[in-house]
C-alpha cells in the first residue's frame, strides 16, 4: 500500500463528515434567506430593523470591544445630539443603546462567571456600579404600585 492511497482514505472519510455540515449551513442559510426574504416584503421598518438587528446583534456578541465603542458613541449622539432636530425618533433609538448596554452586561456577567481571575483584578468602581444595579432593582419591586 503506497502512501498516497493511505492519505486518499483518510481524507475520504473525513469529506463525508464535512459534507454534512456543509449541506446543514446550506439548509440553514436557505431558510435564513427565505425568513428574511418575508421580513423584507412586509416593509414594515420594526420587522426589518428586528432581522437586520438579529444579524448586528450576532456578529456583535463575538466582539464586545464593539458593544463598548456603540454604546459609548451612540449614547452621545442618540441621546445628547439627537434628540434637539429627531426628538420623534431619539425616544425610540435610546431604547437600542439601553439593549446594548444590557447585551455588554450579560457578557460581562458571563465572562467574570468562566473566568475566575478576572474577579480579582476588578476595580472597586465597577463592583459599587454592580451594587447600584442591584440596589435600582431591589427598590423598583419594594416600591411597586400597580397590581
Amino acid at each position: 500500500m503506497y502512501k498516497q492511497d493511505f492519505v486518499y482514505k483518510v481524507s475520504a472519510s473525513s469529506d463525508s463528515g464535512s459534507q454534512k455540515v456543509f449541506y446543514s449551513i446550506v439548509f440553514a442559510s436557505v431558510l435564513m434567506a427565505m425568513l428574511f426574504g418575508l421580513f423584507a416584503v412586509t416593509a414594515n421598518p420594526i420587522i426589518i430593523s428586528l432581522a437586520i438587528a438579529l444579524i448586528a446583534g450576532t456578529i456583535l456578541l463575538a466582539k464586545p470591544d464593539w458593544i463598548v465603542w456603540l454604546v459609548l458613541t451612540l449614547g452621545l449622539l442618540v441621546v445628547g445630539i439627537l434628540p434637539l432636530h429627531f426628538d420623534f425618533i431619539a425616544s425610540k433609538v435610546a431604547w437600542g443603546v439601553s439593549l446594548l448596554g444590557f447585551a455588554l452586561l450579560f457578557l460581562a456577567f458571563v465572562r467574570a462567571a468562566t473566568h475566575p481571575g478576572i474577579l480579582k483584578h476588578t476595580p472597586f468602581f465597577v463592583w459599587l456600579a454592580l451594587f447600584f444595579l442591584i440596589f435600582s432593582v431591589l427598590n423598583s419591586l419594594i416600591q411597586w404600585h400597580s397590581t
